[in-house]
């Protein structure tokens, strides 16, 4: 069994960059933003999750 080297902090570093980039886009791409952007406290990440959780908010 071949053992893995575990990642770099510098090359998690770019990873997590990445996955914020991707989810900022996915944030901002979505029609409703400017109505969950516009609640206090909820930014891309918390936006993102609230989103996935309640789904479509013409419900």
């Amino acid at each position: 069994m071949e053992r893995e080297s575990a990642p770099r902090p510098l090359d998690l570093d770019a990873r997590l960059k990445d996955i914020d980039g991707h989810t900022c886009e996915g944030f901002h791409a979505n029609p409703r933003v400017e109505i969950i952007g516009s609640l206090p406290g909820m930014g891309p990440i918390l936006g993102t999750e609230s989103i996935a959780i309640v789904g479509d908010l013409s419900r």
